[in-house]
């Protein structure tokens, strides 16, 4: 089982903001202040064993005092070993009975766990008659594997089993083991009596088989739910402090410790991996992305100076390639908008619910002998949700070949967005240049933990939904001339500046379009906002800051020198939801982040990747990054793309992932409709076809965007 899988299964059961942490320790904690819980890296756990680790381990924290340890004072203070030992089997029982009445799933895995547990003989019971073991050691073991074995008690002993099964706060707890250590103390030569009998397991031991239980209704699970916590780091080394203090004390030795618990502890304690490193878990900052944008006034300023110094005939000619675009465009809009508003009308219909007025319909009541149903009807149709939609696009070196046509897709999509009424805003992004752009260094994310963000990250925001008409038309056009640049001799001369292209930090992209989604989706007030990331590579590399009080940063790089075939050590959290997702590469950086963005924005996140016609780098990145699909699935893949230029997959955090041909495959224009004069109808009927098929499938983004959101 995946550690992020087992991060999921401690954070569904904590339920109260809890953030679980591996390291190489000697035993679990829980850091009330953090919110932490902290657990030692098990070489050889099973699924059930660490289900069943993890289950008890939360149950710890959100049902343990922290100030538990006040409970051996209360009993015999100067016997403290003995008496944490005793604590520790009754609690634990308490406990395990609480975990499994809040999460009833969790009962078989803690079964099974136990079971295995019982087997590699954790409790150090093999070749040892049950019967002579004292009382504390017998009910530790009934109460985690009496499921698996039969355990001996007498009739007065039995009425003790009774009594913690019915424990419900630590209180009890502690006047129960007071009562228990009072009596193997009062008597320490006291054996097993001869009328001892066996018992069924209770149900408290964690047989799966019986879902039926003797405790209280389900309201304790309030009480402990918001209440006390386990202990945390620093309570661990109060603990060890006051343990040295205790035993400096007259020790009276009457009691012994559990021995069945040692041994647990032991054994346990040997499956910890000591040569393992801590694992590092990079946590996603929430980062104000106000530092980072450049707004849309001062881009459309910047580029309508730029075009001013262009030559007349070269701003005339690209005037009259601008017009035409549009003209060509619109239309294909047009006819897009009327397809999308018949899908999302289908969707609404197949949806709808008809049901009956309680009013007489007058037209069917002459059928009243023979027909039922003569009310009238009413069909109601559900609201469709309000939809939104914020771009990505990469604006990085290796994406020159394909700016324009870029670009110039970008522009239908937002023409169409502005057709049905969705708002949009389209951003670029990309590291700037230290020589064109003055970088804020006081605006770089270095707190401890953090991924960092650079100073040099900018969103360049190019496009909004909020222009006025004229406005709208101004920026269209001044994106297809920057189209046309990027296409021409100018794209290093005239281009190379503000709207120069970088380098690729996806990543960082990522974690402060957070920000931006927010703000956008409040402004608007929209259910859903679509976002769209599209690139032709993968991110830069990341860094996690160790060290606050490092003069140089001292970071942590994520996921490069990592093998694919190895168990993640390096983990995205994120602190909203406080789950952690394990990375390998600097590729699987980007797919949890996306993962997490989506499920705390509850969003649809599209991916759009352009590739070579070769697939080499989608091949290596997305379609087959681990190398386990067999050659016949490639070859289909291949012979698919060939035929379709595009991919759609099952990609990680995306809700749609495609993977469209670049160079003249992603050209957004419009071709002419060209056949011979003397064309039959049949070649001219085809030809046409042939010809509004282009027109469409030219428009990919477009295309694959309104089939996500209809």
């Amino acid at each position: 089982m995946s550690d992020s899988r087992r991060s999921s299964l401690a954070k569904l059961m904590a339920t109260e903001n809890i953030s679980v942490e591996h390291k190489n320790i000697p035993t679990a904690y829980f850091n009330t202040k953090d919110r932490v819980l902290g657990l030692p890296i098990w070489k050889n756990a099973s699924k059930d064993v660490y289900d069943l680790l993890v289950g008890h381990e939360v149950s710890h924290a959100l049902y343990t005092p922290v100030n538990w340890i006040d409970g051996i004072e209360s009993i015999d203070p100067s016997n403290f070993n003995a008496v944490k030992s005793y604590i520790n089997v009754v609690e634990d029982a308490r406990i395990e009975k609480l975990i499994k009445r809040k999460f009833p799933g969790l009962r078989k895995n803690m079964f099974k766990g136990y079971a295995e547990l019982l087997e590699r003989d954790f409790f150090g019971t093999n070749g040892r008659e049950l019967t002579s073991y004292k009382l504390i050691d017998r009910l530790n073991l009934h109460f985690k594997v009496g499921s698996h074995v039969s355990i001996p008690f007498s009739d007065d002993e039995m009425k003790i089993v009774k009594r913690i099964e019915s424990l419900d706060s630590f209180e009890d707890v502690i006047s129960c083991v007071r009562d228990i250590y009072n009596g193997e103390k009062s008597d320490t030569d006291t054996h097993m009596p001869d009328d001892t009998s066996d018992t069924e397991p209770s149900d408290e031991t964690g047989d799966p088989s019986d879902e039926s239980s003797n405790e209280s209704n389900s309201s304790d699970d309030t009480e402990f739910e918001d209440g006390p916590e386990s202990e945390s780091s620093e309570d661990i080394e109060d603990e060890e402090t006051t343990q040295e203090n205790y035993n400096d004390s007259n020790s009276s030795g009457d009691v012994e410790e559990s021995e069945t618990q040692n041994a647990f502890d032991d054994a346990l304690d040997s499956e910890r991996d000591t040569y393992s490193d801590d694992y590092v878990y990079a946590s996603i900052p929430f980062v104000d992305s106000s530092p980072y944008i450049v707004d849309i006034k001062t881009v459309n300023t910047q580029i309508t100076s730029r075009n001013l110094n262009l030559w007349d005939d070269t701003l005339s000619q690209y005037t009259l390639e601008f017009k035409k675009f549009v003209k060509d465009s619109t239309k294909t809009v047009n006819y897009l908008a009327k397809e999308f508003e018949m899908k999302k009308n289908a969707e609404q219909y197949a949806r709808a619910n008809t049901s009956k007025t309680g009013v007489i319909d007058t037209n069917k009541l002459h059928s009243y002998r023979f027909n039922d149903d003569v009310f009238r009807r009413v069909t109601s149709l559900p609201g469709g949700k309000n939809h939104g939609l914020l771009m990505f696009v990469d604006w990085s070196g290796s994406m020159s070949n394909d700016m324009g046509n870029t670009i110039r897709q970008t522009m239908i999509l937002a023409m169409f967005c502005r057709k049905v009424s969705i708002p949009f805003d389209v951003y670029s992004f990309t590291s700037v240049n230290n020589q064109s752009e003055e970088v804020d260094r006081s605006i770089e994310s270095l707190q401890p933990g953090n991924i960092s963000i650079s100073p040099n990250l900018r969103f360049r925001h190019y496009m909004t939904s909020d222009m006025r008409n004229k406005e709208f038309n101004e920026t269209l056009f001044n994106m297809f001339v920057l189209s046309k640049l990027f296409e021409s001799r100018y794209a290093y001369s005239s281009c190379f500046g503000l709207d120069q292209l970088g380098s690729t930090p996806l990543n960082e992209a990522i974690i402060v379009a957070d920000d931006i989604y927010a703000k956008f989706q409040q402004k608007h007030r929209l259910e859903k906002v679509n976002v769209i990331f599209l690139t032709d590579g993968q991110s830069d590399g990341n860094y996690v800051v160790r060290d606050e009080d490092d003069e140089n940063f001292r970071s942590f790089r994520l996921g490069w020198y990592s093998r694919r075939d190895e168990t993640p050590t390096n983990y995205i959290v994120d602190p909203k939801t406080k789950k952690s997702i394990g990375v390998l590469t600097n590729s699987s950086i980007t797919d949890a982040l996306i993962r997490h963005f989506a499920e705390r924005n509850n969003t649809n996140v599209i991916g759009f990747f352009i590739s070579e016609k070769s697939l080499r780098n989608a091949i290596d990145l997305h379609i087959n990054p681990d190398n386990t699909l067999r050659y016949e699935e490639m070859t289909n893949i291949k012979k698919q793309w060939r035929k379709e230029k595009c991919l759609v997959i099952d990609h990680r955090g995306y809700s749609k992932f495609f993977i469209i041909m670049g160079g003249k495959n992603l050209n957004a224009d419009n071709s002419e409709f060209d056949v011979a004069s003397d064309a039959s109808k049949a070649k001219i009927r085809n030809a046409f076809k042939k010809h509004l098929t282009s027109k469409l499938g030219n428009k990919v983004i477009l295309n694959s965007f309104i089939d996500v959101i209809s």
